[in-house]
């Protein structure tokens, strides 16, 4: 089971930090052993497993992390058989009309750049008849086959 731990108040974020921190925690449990457990068993298991989420340990979880080149093989460890792809589609987010999340309205908001191939998100835009803006991180090549791609390169304006 994977688990999203909070860990804004871990990591000694400002006060001005405004977005998500969350760190994926892997709890390993059957899923029979699961169904036999009452909720208050789940519960003490899941808090044990939040409880090892330290800001030692986050910093050092993220210090490993980058210090690799690619996540790729960060996340083949956890999936040996399947091919990987996520997205993050924040298209519908009032991203350029943001006002005010309590701490006044944000002087940036950013989209990292992902070293996971097959990563995409989805960008929102100004106005309805703009074109669509998609963030696609790909290996070197992948991206080679998709600009000697003349079918893709009609419709898609690739932007370094």
């Amino acid at each position: 089971m994977m688990l999203a731990c909070d860990v804004r108040g871990r990591i000694g974020a400002p006060l001005t930090y405004n977005g998500n921190a969350s760190f994926p925690l892997l709890m390993h449990m059957s899923k029979s052993q699961l169904l036999r457990q009452t909720v208050t068993e789940t519960a003490m298991h899941i808090r044990q497993h939040i409880g090892i989420v330290t800001p030692r340990f986050v910093r050092h979880v993220m210090d490993f992390m980058a210090s690799e080149a690619s996540m790729q093989r960060l996340i083949a460890m956890f999936h040996p058989d399947r091919a990987f792809f996520s997205a993050s589609i924040v298209s519908g987010f009032p991203m350029f009309g943001l006002s005010n999340f309590g701490f006044g309205k944000p002087a940036h908001i950013d989209i990292p750049a992902y070293l996971t191939p097959g990563f995409s998100i989805w960008m929102p835009t100004r106005k309805a008849e703009q074109p669509i803006c998609v963030n696609l991180a790909l290996t070197d090549r992948i991206f080679a086959l998709v600009e000697k791609d003349a079918e893709f390169r009609q419709f898609v304006e690739i932007a370094l």
